[in-house]
């Protein structure tokens, strides 16, 4: 019974691998297949944070510029050009940031491209390999079933119809 019950537990247990090897299959595809995409997304975004933040800091720098040819022209705007000036300096900060952001990004993104590709390249190949594994429990469990099979048979043909244990040979045991 020990036996009988190993082999549906390797059922079960085959039937649940099976079902994560499939959903890993599914899933690796469907990243697979989503991946470039993802990656130009996210690639975009960072691009369009730089384009931002420079665009940001090029009106602030046209600020600066206008305060100082009036200041030149004899109007006072020193206040606007401190105040335009602090600002500057933070949007600059900004920038470098986003730029850093962008380099740093772009790279996880490229390895998570990568990875996403690979995965659904070899998808079909580890399936393969996960629901073998499952087969393999499930033969095992059966071979073992086998066998205890055989020596019970084995056993209860060395016992006589009236419960006793026959030898091959007598003597003392």
């Amino acid at each position: 019974t020990e036996a009988k019950t190993a082999v549906s537990e390797a059922g079960l247990s085959a039937e649940k691998q099976k079902v994560s090897a499939s959903y890993s299959y599914n899933l690796s595809t469907a990243e697979g297949s989503v991946a470039q995409e993802t990656y130009k997304a996210a690639i975009k975004q960072l691009q369009e944070a730089v384009d931002d933040a420079q665009e940001a800091v090029d009106t602030s720098a046209s600020l600066i510029n206008y305060y100082q040819e009036q200041i030149d022209a004899g109007v006072d705007l020193s206040a606007s050009l401190t105040e335009e000036q602090k600002n500057y300096d933070k949007l600059y900060t900004k920038l470098v940031a986003a730029k850093n952001n962008y380099t740093t990004k772009s790279i996880e993104a490229e390895k998570t491209l990568k990875e996403a590709e690979l995965s659904a390249k070899n998808a079909s190949s580890q399936y393969s390999v996960d629901v073998s594994g499952a087969d393999n429990d499930i033969t095992d469990a059966k071979d073992t079933l086998s066998d205890a099979e055989e020596e019970l048979e084995a056993f209860e043909a060395a016992i006589g119809d009236d419960g006793t244990i026959y030898a091959e040979y007598t003597g003392t045991i």
